[in-house]
This record gives C-alpha cells, sequence and structure tokens, in this order.
C-alpha cells in the first residue's frame, strides 16, 4: 500500500480504463488530494477496508465486477458502509435503474465525459454530506 499523506483526503479510484486513471490520479493529486487506485478485482474489498479511504470514485462498467455490484457490497461492510461513492458513468439510467436509493445511501454520479471542474464538485459536495452526516 502506499505511503498516504494523513492531512489530505485519501480518494480511491476505481476503474478499469487505465488511461482514465492516471489522468484521475494526476489531477486530484494537483487539486490536492490523496488519490490512489485499485484495479477492479476480486480482491478490492479488502483492500478498501484497510485503506478506508474518504470517498471512493467508482466506475460502473468494469470486467470483473461491475460497480454497482461492488457499491452494494461495500455499503454492507461496517468499515466501508458510509463512505461516500460517486459512480463515474456514461450511463447515469444504469445506476438510478439498479440503484433508485443511491443518494440516500451516500452516492452520487458523475455522468462522462465530465469536465475537471465537476468532478471536482462532486467530490467536495460528496465530502461535505458525508461530513454533515
Amino acid at each position: 500500500m502506499p505511503q498516504l499523506d494523513p492531512s489530505s483526503p485519501t480518494i480511491a479510484v476505481i476503474d478499469d480504463d487505465v488511461d482514465i486513471v492516471d489522468v484521475l490520479l494526476a489531477a486530484l493529486e494537483f487539486h490536492g488530494y490523496t488519490a490512489v487506485a485499485w484495479p477492479p478485482t476480486a480482491g478490492i474489498l479488502g483492500d478498501l477496508h484497510a485503506l478506508q479511504p474518504a470517498l471512493i470514485l467508482l466506475d460502473v462498467w468494469m470486467p470483473e465486477i461491475d460497480g454497482i455490484t461492488l457499491a452494494l457490497q461495500l455499503r454492507q461492510d461496517p468499515t466501508t458502509c458510509h463512505t461516500p461513492i460517486v459512480f463515474m458513468t456514461a450511463a447515469p439510467h444504469e445506476v438510478r435503474d439498479r440503484l433508485p436509493s443511491y443518494r440516500e445511501q451516500g452516492m452520487s454520479i458523475l455522468a462522462k465525459p465530465f469536465e475537471l471542474l465537476a468532478l471536482y464538485e462532486a467530490i467536495d459536495q460528496a465530502l461535505a454530506t458525508s461530513a454533515a452526516r
């Protein structure tokens, strides 16, 4: 596990597109966040449990595990059940259809493609909402 800056919120980036992950990591670190990427594999739950990120950026369509299934698993874990999740997806309706209560569960949607300003706003809003709970 990488060395993390304890003064900066840690954001976990989970996406199967390496190019998107690279851009997100650079943009998040530029904006002052500590960013860590994980490939969407079967062992990811244990990794996220150990990391305890402040927020998770989560792609919806991935080959080994889809983001909505992973999000539901995260909500079942006492360590990650309140961690804000921002779904990144080209099909926001997929989240709304399969998980109608996503907002009540501390989740939001960022439609792809998105501008970096929209990314920062989604993160700031999710962290603020989480802190208010």
